[in-house]
């Protein structure tokens, strides 16, 4: 749904698009920061808490939640004009 909603002529969508993806990385650089490790799924109500229900116990490190991070961080950190300069230092190139 972000890059739909970021590829949209429409500023309210785009700024929804940016909102949602800076709130995703702070909750996965919080967890991270807490825990020293990332998670499969994150508490959409508690930042950098991981989430719970599904089939089996949540999982660090997990894959697509990884490089879901990586994009976001991408397409709204690195590569964004507006760019807030405090989360560079989270940036390893």
């Amino acid at each position: 749904m972000n890059p739909a909603l970021k590829k949209t002529d429409a500023p309210d969508a785009q700024k929804i698009a940016e909102t949602f993806a800076r709130r995703w990385v702070d909750s996965n650089i919080r967890g991270y920061n807490e825990n020293k490790e990332m998670f499969e799924k994150y508490d959409a109500l508690h930042s950098g808490q991981y989430g719970g229900g599904g089939e089996y116990t949540v999982q660090s490190g997990f894959g697509w939640s990884n490089g879901v991070a990586l994009s976001l961080i991408n397409s709204f950190y690195i590569n964004n004009d507006n760019n807030n300069i405090k989360y560079r230092k989270h940036i390893r190139r």
